[in-house]
């Protein structure tokens, strides 16, 4: 099933702390998130997710510092691919082979303002009238 999530996130947090020792001390924090998530089956059997979030804090702490933070983030979670491929009566010059590949391939990448990463891998399974070999 494909669906879209997307939202908002905001709290506004204020903490007050004091003992015998300590005068009442207090620090405060408020947040506004959005946020955008996609999950998607492109084919049965096979799932993506991605999605981006942007959040802007404001913190005050007990020495009175203060502080406005805000910053955009992403993720990617991507599954693999399947193969199967087979031929049958393949002609290697004169001689009829039967051959079988079969293997998956894993593709993960990510991309951020300025940038991009992409990671792969890949095995697979060759086999030529039975036999095998990796790759």
């Amino acid at each position: 099933m494909n669906t879209i999530t997307a939202g908002i996130d905001y709290y506004d947090k204020e903490s007050t702390y004091s003992d015998l020792t300590y005068g009442p001390v207090t620090e405060k924090a408020s947040n506004v998130g959005l946020y955008v998530q996609a999950r998607l089956e492109p084919a049965e059997g096979r799932s993506t997710s991605f999605g981006l979030r942007w959040d802007d804090q404001r913190f005050t702490g007990i020495s009175g510092w203060k502080g406005d933070f805000s910053g955009l983030s992403g993720n990617l979670s991507l599954d693999g691919e399947i193969f199967l491929t087979k031929i049958d009566d393949a002609r290697d010059r004169v001689i009829m082979n039967d051959l079988e590949s079969r293997g998956f391939n894993l593709g993960l990448g990510y991309g951020w303002e300025g940038g991009y990463l992409r990671a792969s891998y890949s095995q697979s399974k060759i086999r030529v009238n039975g036999p095998g070999t990796d790759s």
